[in-house]
């Protein structure tokens, strides 16, 4: 014969089973993150695609784990600055950018969130970074380098083919 209390404890297991598997589940949060351009929506396309292949690569998916919030602005530095500024306070956790010109504008908005540059010809010329061993800050991306290793690519032409004699360097 089935007691009360036998009913009772046999109701709230029942009912503690029904809530366990949510004490297991992690709520998963869905990142935001900024994208700033200064190129138009068709020619940063690839930028994303690839961004977008990547996080895939992670198997983070888009609209699941993360969304982007992607702003293009192509007129002048006061524009860029202002739509920089209207993306910083959006609050998005990570804010990338193709080039040095929209970096700029976004490092000055804040010294918070994450920002990723895609390219820079010398990051701590253009104040983004400390130094490029320590960059510090909030910023971090890709450097070309393309002047401080101009005389190294020219000796190292001049090794492999000692005897020209005239190189044309444009930068």
């Amino acid at each position: 014969m089935i007691t009360r209390r036998k009913l009772l404890l046999a109701l709230g297991a029942g009912s503690l089973s029904v809530l366990l598997p949510a004490f297991g589940q992690q709520v998963r949060r869905v990142r935001r993150i900024g994208f700033f351009s200064g190129g138009s929506v068709r020619s940063t396309a690839s930028w994303l695609a690839a961004f977008r292949a990547g996080m895939a690569e992670l198997r983070w998916v888009d609209g699941r784990d993360y969304v982007i919030d992607a702003r293009h602005e192509s007129g002048g530095s006061v524009a860029l600055a202002e739509a920089a500024a209207a993306m910083v306070a959006s609050g998005p956790e990570l804010i990338l950018t193709t080039a040095e010109g929209t970096a700029r504008p976004v490092i000055q908005s804040t010294k918070t969130i994450p920002i990723v540059f895609a390219m820079a010809s010398d990051p701590v010329a253009n104040g983004f970074a400390a130094s490029l061993r320590r960059p510090g800050g909030n910023a971090t991306g890709l450097s070309s380098l393309s002047r401080e290793l101009a005389a190294k690519r020219v000796e190292l032409l001049k090794k492999a083919f000692p005897r020209i004699s005239r190189v044309l360097i444009t930068v």
